[in-house]
């Protein structure tokens, strides 16, 4: 087995995480390749590594060579990184060097502990659904969310309208900032913070979310995966603005007729046996927690 090192060099201790990892793969004479950026990183911050020459690759063919990717680093580091390694249908290890990571597997104290695992098949691969999004015109250009496509009004200040359907059917119209279409993975992540419901990550469904909307009729629904979601918008400004999982931005003009469906990608995370996506949401979301109770520890 070979492992792809690639991540985020401007992460705090990224330095010592990436060390600590080469360290383990040496000692456990572990075949690896590294994105080349990373080594020159590494070098000029002299850290203490012996690194194999042959092992120094461009990003592009560490994701085509490797068979299980580690990408250490934020959500969205991991989020950037799955784009690539679902591309070469390789399976992905997030390493958390960031604040909440909750897409991240395991911390970099874990890493080693992961790694012994992995090599003894004591692991599971969690495929997850994506969307994408199609543009009028654009047929051949096919925007890609892991977590979520965005529709909003960007920096304008006044709200849009949003139309929607699934499929033929007609579901709401409503005034507002804009709406969320996400995967389960990314229940989690903005679509969450505007009221959307938290949804296990093999659930086979797509999710719908009003941002703001204007009105208190207007609510998360969740579909079937394989239903098409069709969304106009117009808006009293010449342009709105497209953003898939907060990465990739493009402004539109209006009115827009959009298509989201379930994409062909998959992307692959690495879990653990020992943890379950439960165990994250209460750990990493303090889900179930009696804020009550914490606060009167607190005070004794």
């Amino acid at each position: 087995m070979k492992f792809g090192i690639v991540g985020n060099s401007q992460k705090e201790n990224f330095s010592d995480a990436v060390s600590a990892l080469l360290e383990k793969l040496g000692s456990s004479d572990i075949d690896y390749l590294i994105d080349e950026d990373i080594a020159e990183f590494l070098r000029e911050t002299g850290a203490p590594v012996d690194l194999q020459k042959e092992a120094i690759i461009p990003q592009q063919s560490v994701f085509a060579k490797a068979d299980i990717i580690i990408a250490l680093g934020g959500d969205g580091t991991i989020l950037r990184f799955s784009r690539q390694a679902a591309q070469q249908n390789k399976p992905i290890l997030g390493v958390n060097l960031g604040k909440l990571g909750f897409l991240a597997e395991v911390s970099a104290d874990e890493l080693p502990d992961c790694i012994d695992e992995i090599l003894r098949g004591e692991y599971l691969v969690s495929n997850r659904l994506t969307i994408a999004c199609s543009l009028p015109g654009e047929e051949d250009e096919e925007i890609f969310g892991i977590n979520d496509i965005v529709i909003d009004r960007g920096g304008l200040l006044r709200v849009i309208d949003v139309e929607i359907y699934v499929e033929n059917d007609y579901l709401i119209t409503f005034k507002g900032d804009g709406i969320i279409v996400s995967t389960p993975t990314g229940s989690t992540g903005y679509s969450l913070s505007c009221g959307g419901p938290i949804v296990a990550p093999d659930t086979d469904v797509l999710m719908i979310t009003p941002v703001s909307p204007h009105t208190l009729n207007a609510r998360p629904v969740i579909i079937p995966a394989e239903k098409t979601i069709r969304v106009v918008v117009s808006s009293p400004e010449p342009t709105v603005q497209l953003a898939s999982d907060g990465q990739l931005h493009k402004l539109l003009s209006t009115p827009i007729e959009l298509t989201f469906s379930r994409s062909s990608r998959e992307i692959k995370l690495i879990k653990r046996k020992v943890r379950s996506f439960y165990d994250v949401l209460r750990s990493k979301l303090m889900w179930g927690r009696d804020i009550r109770i914490d606060t009167s520890e607190k005070l004794i």
